[in-house]
């Protein structure tokens, strides 16, 4: 392979990779990889290779966190993890392989320059939209992989999040490949042209959006980012009380406690009822709501929940919707493989239960729509009616140790509340972010 292709390929991979792996710090770099990786694609006879190469420069250092949290998942079996862990990563890189080998042989058709160019940014959106809605279609369901999204470093800048509620994702993919992929090929007709034609782009679209002040919604809410695991139910809830009682003695105006998805988990029935009294009995906390998620055994199904306490009463009661692959649930093929291998799969799965989407009236003029993790996370329509309404989003982001990936998740709930035109108050262990619909943020942690 020429010295030439793989700078090209080594440039493009690392600045995809570098944006994604950086997002707060080098967000811009996602602008820079497009260009390269078609020139590399254009100019060799072994497009496979280009493809597997760049998907090893780009893709496989982003999706190494996942396929790590993977293995640790299934670490009692080391094998059946190995396997699971490099099955995901050889599965992008020969997707990736097999997409360069069909775009640079149906490249050859066209000629036109403006087709080309058209072509080009046309197979790229594809490709990532693709990845983003159905890579993932083995799994049992038409789903992808938000974390290899490029929009997520775009929205970073204030042009591009003005664009995607007016353009919606696919559109303004295409529209981001247009843009970084004009000045090659201008360049190619006129050097001075195209060096011009990408500075200017690179001003427009390199201002960040500010963080807004603090708002009214973030005032009086307090995050207690915590996990309870017990056997004990009742000892779980004395824990939970002396906590909410900390947080008001140190902020009295505090009236609202969250707390994370599957922040307390134990393997019997919660004692929620128990709870609210304990809640209504205690004079600090008397008129305090509380919200948090739970994880919780009944009958030996595990069942994903949001809690709402108020007043000695339990006001909602939310069970999660969807389950995440291999995480929460199984594809019906793996079942059978681990019916007829005997084998034990070492996490608990979730219960879904279709259940109308509660409202949480918190406050007289603040309410919340309630979504778990996954739920806004994997979609790509909201999942509810009240459009104007606020989302409140509990996530559980303990289960990777690489925070360029809890980062991630943040930045996919940014891209949704943009998208989608709602606040949304993001709630995780290592970050706590009210959202607004613009993709200003106040950080609460």
């Amino acid at each position: 392979m020429p010295i030439r292709q793989l700078a090209c390929i080594l440039l493009s991979g690392i600045s995809y990779a570098t944006a994604l792996l950086f997002i707060d710090t080098c967000w811009w770099s996602i602008l820079l990889f497009p260009a390269p990786l078609i020139i590399a694609l254009r100019a060799t006879a072994h497009p496979f290779a280009v493809g597997c190469l760049w998907a090893l420069c780009a893709l496989v250092p982003v999706l190494s966190g996942l396929a790590v949290a993977l293995f640790i998942l299934m670490s009692a079996h080391s094998a059946i993890a190995l396997i699971s862990s490099a099955a995901l990563i050889i599965y992008f890189i020969l997707l990736t392989g097999c997409l360069a080998v069909f775009t640079h042989y149906a490249q050859k058709q066209v000629r036109n320059p403006l087709h080309i160019l058209l072509f080009w940014s046309t197979a790229l959106t594809l490709f990532f939209q693709f990845v983003d809605v159905g890579s993932l279609w083995m799994l049992d369901g038409w789903q992808g992989l938000f974390f290899l999204d490029p929009l997520m470093p775009l929205t970073m800048s204030a042009v591009w999040a003005h664009l995607l509620p007016y353009t919606g994702k696919f559109l303004l993919l295409l529209i981001f490949f247009i843009s970084s992929l004009t000045p090659l090929f201008l360049f190619e007709a006129n050097r001075w042209l195209g060096v011009g034609t990408a500075a200017i782009i690179a001003l427009a679209l390199c201002c960040r959006p500010t963080r807004s002040p603090h708002t009214r919604e973030c005032s009086g809410i307090a995050i207690l980012p915590m996990v309870h695991r017990t056997t004990n139910s009742t000892r779980c809830a004395h824990m939970i009380v002396q906590q909410c009682i900390n947080i008001i003695k140190n902020n009295p105006h505090i009236t609202c406690i969250i707390m994370p998805e599957s922040a307390v988990q134990s393997d019997n029935e919660l004692p929620v009822e128990e709870l609210a009294r304990q809640l209504a009995r205690t004079d600090q906390l008397a008129s305090v709501h509380l919200i948090f998620g739970a994880l919780w055994q009944h009958n030996n199904q595990d069942f994903n929940t949001l809690y709402w306490l108020h007043n000695g009463v339990v006001k909602a009661a939310y069970h999660k919707q969807h389950a995440v692959p291999l995480v929460e649930r199984l594809p019906g093929w793996l079942v059978y493989v681990i019916a007829y291998f005997n084998y034990r799969y070492p996490h608990h799965l979730v219960t879904t239960i279709d259940v109308q989407r509660p409202l949480l009236a918190i406050w007289q003029d603040l309410h919340f729509v309630p979504y778990i993790c996954s739920e806004l996370l994997c979609a790509h329509v909201p999942l509810d009616d009240h459009q104007t309404v606020p989302i409140l989003a509990l996530c559980n982001d303990n289960w990777t140790h690489f925070f360029y990936l809890k980062r991630l998740m943040s930045a996919a709930a940014r891209l949704k509340a943009i998208g989608w035109q709602r606040d949304i108050l993001y709630v995780a262990y290592a970050e706590v972010v009210y959202i607004q619909a613009d993709g200003s943020v106040v950080y609460l942690n």
